[in-house]
């Protein structure tokens, strides 16, 4: 024990020997050697050092001598004279056995709390070149043969104008061997720290990455290159190997590096790209793994670029929409990237693989140039419809579903930045198919689904072949065989036109929801018509039923073709109310919220009572489908305006109806029950008229057939005379009927027909002369209320065609019969007739006023009881035809 107690001793004493012989070595020549050190640093720098205090030391870097400079603070060499280096602590370290030589060589420097701040301007100088030749005098040397550097907590900061490059470090520790004279520093060791940001070319990378390297760099400074020696830089733990040269030259930098990564993470490296391409893909998730080997030679300058060249794979890739969690998933790729000098860039995918949603998809081919693409891709995929809406965004789409494939190549050249246009469209190659099944989709705010499509569309550059499109939409079903003109366009482009020759087929058509608005829709719901300004077609249409409201039609055929908006009919046919129709129609709808509606067409054997039930009684509860039974044979011209909720102007309607009617009905119609009721009440022929059997005879009237043409202008329903020859009595009819329901009407019928049974009157029995006088009444007013008159005007122009129409009978008869009306001094033909001993007088006159005494005869009694016939009278046969101007 004692003897143990004797060693420590010894060892303590020896220490404090050491001690005191150190602090009188460091007292004895710390002045001269700091003194020294100063002035052999300053006198090596280019630049300007200022050092706040400056120490030498034993222990500090023991066992070797230390001089420490506190707040140590070299310039730049450019003018500026900004800061090159800044160090809280600088320790240079040297051999105590160079107190007695007087030689200090300098094998070691630590720095703590460094900042490093390196330049070059686009002229190629720097501010790091700032090494002097070694300086000697008699007094002894003081050298750097640098065996070790050691930073700590060191920070720097690259910025080279010449390469577009700026590098940002931080926490830096490097613990490197280092040989540094003139001509070249020798670089070996390892180094971390945090690269805080770094951009190349204008754009910003922000990065944030722990860096660790495996260093062996030698800087030639006489060839002004770096020599790379197997290195290793390891980013998150990632690493990427580095060997090679970079050669600083008058005309740029000469390249051959060689770089290589194992396995580096694809989610890692999108997070360091410029902050513009993160926006870009800000709504998906991208990870997997990406190995790559490349190389980068030449010469980089201002008229060159150095070539690149790299081969990738990429396992277990991942594209994820963040929203909904569709993504492309479990993607396996290779290919090349090579970028040459003067050429465009070349990015060939030999084959990528992946899953998309519950379907897949797969890409191979070539991407040149990408400023201005050049794309030469093949595409298949197999896919739900959902997925790719939510996947690719597209918030037009309310709903979209049902199963998608495509099966297509694309080559040509795209705008800059992946821009179409028209032009480029149109010199792209498509060639491909696309299909789906049980598809539906709903576009946003829109009242009508398109569900249970199926279809298969050829690619043909533009165009799309449709080989079947089948699907109903709403209430309709629809299939078309075809072309679709300008597809890719129309899809891809705004304002672009799509062009569709096709043909068109449907089962039923029910335009109720067709023309639906949003939220309206449907029987009694609001409506809505609109052309596409971007959509021409040219259909060939077969329609089996058709409806609209309370209108419906059977097959349907025609030709329908809409250009500019504007849409024409021709010809088209149909089947409705038992009938055929065939129309030819035009309906311009150039001008916003107003449609104008054009129309020739031909009616055969239609029932009335359809027709107006099917047309909603046209808009009028005057004579309905309850009034009006018949087949019509009609042609008509209409034209009118309607805005886009089909509401018609009544101003703008213009019509001629020619319109023929076989076996018609009239039945319980107002305005012939209001006749009887005014001929029961008419002072001279109501006690003459039986008013129950004529109201009964005219509450169901039958009649063959009438002829008539209608005009329809002005508001106002035009109707011309005509003669309705019916079961009841034979009725003429004419007058005009407003869109307000106003009438002026003027019926006429024969009075014959409304006398009671036994013809007997006050002036004996009333019978027939063959003639029946005339009796017209005025109706005017509102329709469901008219005031009923006698018409003066209508009765004696009845009379005047009347007694125009019998002498002109009369006259060819006579003529005829009884040879006479010849020829003699005498205009006014008078003939007697003599045979027998009986006398027979014809007297025929054509006078237009009556004969005096026949003037003096009872005015009633010569209004009906009118001299047309045969009265035998002492052997005289006499035959008048007389003109009366009288009425009632």
């Amino acid at each position: 024990m004692k003897k143990f107690v004797r060693i420590l001793l010894y060892l303590f004493g020896l220490v404090l020997i050491l001690a005191i012989a150190a602090a009188a070595l460091v007292y004895s020549y710390e002045e001269e050697v700091t003194q020294f050190a100063v002035e052999k640093i300053q006198g090596s720098l280019a630049t300007q050092a200022h050092v706040e205090e400056v120490e030498l030391s034993l222990w500090e870097s023991f066992p070797h001598a230390s001089i420490k400079m506190s707040n140590v603070l070299i310039e730049e060499t450019f003018a500026e004279h900004d800061t090159l280096l800044h160090a809280g602590a600088l320790f240079l370290e040297f051999n105590v056995w160079d107190f007695v030589t007087g030689n200090y060589v300098v094998n070691e420097i630590s720095v703590d709390d460094a900042y490093v701040n390196i330049k070059r301007k686009a002229d190629g100088t720097d501010n790091y070149h700032f090494w002097n030749t070694r300086a000697e005098n008699e007094d002894g040397e003081f050298l750097f043969e640098l065996e070790q550097v050691n930073l700590s907590n060191s920070r720097a900061g690259i910025q080279d104008d010449k390469a577009e490059f700026y590098l940002r470090l931080d926490e830096g520790d490097f613990s490197i061997a280092a040989l540094l004279d003139e001509l070249k520093i020798r670089i070996e060791g390892d180094a971390s720290f945090v690269m805080h940001e770094v951009s190349i070319g204008g754009e910003r990378f922000v990065a944030e990455k722990e860096i660790v390297t495996d260093l062996n760099i030698e800087i030639n400074n006489g060839d002004k290159a770096y020599y790379i020696d197997e290195s290793e830089i390891a980013v998150q733990g990632v690493p990427i190997g580095l060997n090679g040269s970079i050669m600083d030259l008058p005309e740029g930098v000469l390249c051959d590096l060689n770089l290589s990564g194992h396995l580096l993470s694809i989610d890692d490296l999108v997070a360091d790209l410029p902050e513009t391409y993160r926006n870009a893909i800000a709504g998906y998730r991208l990870g997997g793994l990406l190995t790559f080997s490349g190389s980068v030679s030449g010469l980089a300058g201002v008229a060159s670029n150095p070539d690149v060249t790299a081969q990738f794979a990429i396992s277990r890739g991942q594209i994820e929409h963040r929203n909904s969690g569709v993504a492309f998933s479990g993607m396996e790729a290779s290919g090349s990237f090579e970028k040459k000098d003067g050429a465009a860039e070349k990015l060939v995918v030999d084959a990528l693989k992946a899953g998309f949603g519950s379907g897949t998809f797969a890409l191979n081919g070539v991407l040149a140039e990408f400023a201005k693409p050049w794309i030469d891709v093949k595409v298949q995929g197999d896919f739900d419809l959902n997925d790719l809406r939510e996947f690719a965004e597209l918030n037009q789409l309310d709903e979209l579903s049902g199963r998608f494939g495509i099966s297509a190549d694309f080559e040509g050249k795209l705008g800059e930045h992946w821009a179409l246009s028209p032009y480029i469209l149109n010199h792209l190659k498509i060639d491909g198919k696309v299909d789906f099944e049980d598809a539906s989709f709903r576009l946003h705010n829109s009242a009508h689904a398109y569900e249970s499509l199926t279809g298969v569309f050829s690619l043909n550059n533009q165009d799309a072949q449709i080989e079947q499109f089948s699907g109903v939409v709403e209430n309709s079903d629809f299939s078309l065989t075809g072309y679709f003109r300008n597809f890719v366009p129309f899809l891809l482009l705004e304002k672009e036109m799509l062009h569709i020759d096709a043909t068109v087929s449907s089962s039923r058509l029910d335009f109720n929801t067709l023309f639906a608005s949003e939220g309206g829709g449907g029987e009694g719901g609001g409506y809505h018509l609109a052309f596409p300004s971007n959509v021409d077609f040219t259909a060939t249409l077969a329609v089996y039923e058709l409806h609209f409201r309370e209108f419906h039609a059977t097959n349907l055929r025609g030709k329908a073709v809409l250009k500019d908006q504007r849409l024409t009919l021709n010809p088209t046919s149909l089947r409705t109310s038992d009938g055929f129709f065939e129309a030819t129609a035009v309906i311009d709808g150039s001008t916003p919220g107003k449609f104008v509606f054009d129309c020739s067409s031909d009616l055969e054997d239609i029932q009335l009572d359809q027709l107006f039930a099917g047309f909603e009684n046209f808009g009028q509860t005057y004579l309905t489908d309850k009034h009006l039974k018949g087949r019509a044979v009609a042609h008509v011209d209409f034209k009118a305006t309607f805005d886009d909720a089909l509401n018609c102007d009544p101003k703008s309607i213009v019509s001629v109806v020619d319109i023929t009617i076989r076996d018609g009905e009239l039945i319980n119609l107002s305005s012939l029950r209001d006749v009887s009721s005014y001929v029961g009440s008419h002072a001279l022929l109501g006690p003459l008229a039986d008013e129950e059997a004529l109201e009964k005879k005219l509450a169901h009237v039958y009649f063959d057939e009438l002829e008539n043409r209608i005009e329809i202008r002005n508001q106002q329903i035009l109707i011309p005379k005509m003669i309705i020859s019916s079961s009841a009595m034979d009725i003429s009819a004419e007058g005009v009927h407003t869109f307000n329901n106003d009438i002026d009407y003027t019926v006429g019928f024969k009075i014959r027909d409304v006398l009671s049974r036994s013809n007997e009157t006050e002036f004996g029995t009333v019978e027939d002369d063959g003639l029946s006088n005339s009796f017209f009444l005025s109706m005017r007013g509102p329709a469901d209320d008219p005031e009923f008159g006698y018409d003066r005007l209508a009765h004696r122009e009845k009379r005047k065609e009347d007694r125009k129409n019998e002498a002109q009978n009369v006259k060819q008869i006579l003529k005829d019969e009884l040879n006479l009306f010849k020829k003699s001094g005498d205009d006014q033909p008078q003939s007697t007739v003599t045979g027998g001993n009986d006398q027979t007088v014809i007297t025929v006159g054509f006078d237009d006023a009556p004969a005096k005494e026949e003037q003096k005869q009872d005015k009633r009694k010569r209004g009906f009881l009118k001299n047309a016939g045969n009265t035998e009278e002492e052997g005289q046969l006499k035959i008048t035809i007389e003109d009366e101007e009288d009425d009632f």
